[in-house]
């Protein structure tokens, strides 16, 4: 027996799971899952974005030919052709990193991805981002003592406009959630 095919490589997690309803997949994908599932994100690399963004380009203008950046439909293709390459190189299966979820994700996860499953991942991705990096201050315990203070103060929630009380909210239920996966 050759020491390669001997040598098998542990799977490693990844950095974040999400959970994803079936409304997160396309209709038209004849693999749609049925139940909600788990995947794996990871964290992307610069050289990813970099290629992504001329990829993305090249896209809108496929799509958009007499239009062009000063366009908000071309930026709109844009977007969603970046947000597509870069959820290609961070999906992976929910227990291995090192694994796409699909065979040439890249070029294939717009086609399975509904428009809420793509904005789903994307913001996965940028909470990653966020959670992961080492120039995100944590909190401290005092910071934390007066967090919870506040979140008894009607006051402090009626000061924040309605937008922002509902952006506070939806990171407040995010954190209840990653506590609960940190305690299983």
């Amino acid at each position: 027996m050759k020491y390669a095919n001997a040598v098998t490589t542990a799977r490693r997690p990844p950095p974040m799971t999400v959970p994803l309803k079936p409304s997160a997949w396309a209709d038209t994908w004849e693999g749609k899952a049925s139940a909600p599932e788990f995947v794996g994100i990871r964290l992307v690399s610069e050289g990813d974005y970099a290629r992504a963004r001329p990829e993305a380009e090249r896209r809108a203008n496929e799509l958009h030919p007499r239009l062009d950046a000063r366009s908000d439909i071309w930026v709109q293709a844009y977007d969603q052709a970046l947000m597509g390459f870069i959820i290609g190189h961070a999906l992976t299966l929910h227990d291995d990193m090192d694994e796409p979820l699909f065979e040439m994700q890249p070029f294939s996860i717009q086609n399975k991805l509904s428009s809420a499953g793509t904005l789903r991942l994307w913001d996965a991705i940028v909470e990653l981002g966020i959670v992961d990096s080492p120039l995100s201050p944590e909190i401290s315990e005092d910071g934390a003592q007066a967090l919870a203070a506040s979140l008894r103060d009607d006051a402090w929630w009626e000061r924040m406009s309605p937008r922002t009380r509902a952006q506070v909210a939806r990171l407040l239920q995010r954190v209840v959630e990653l506590a609960g996966e940190s305690k299983g």
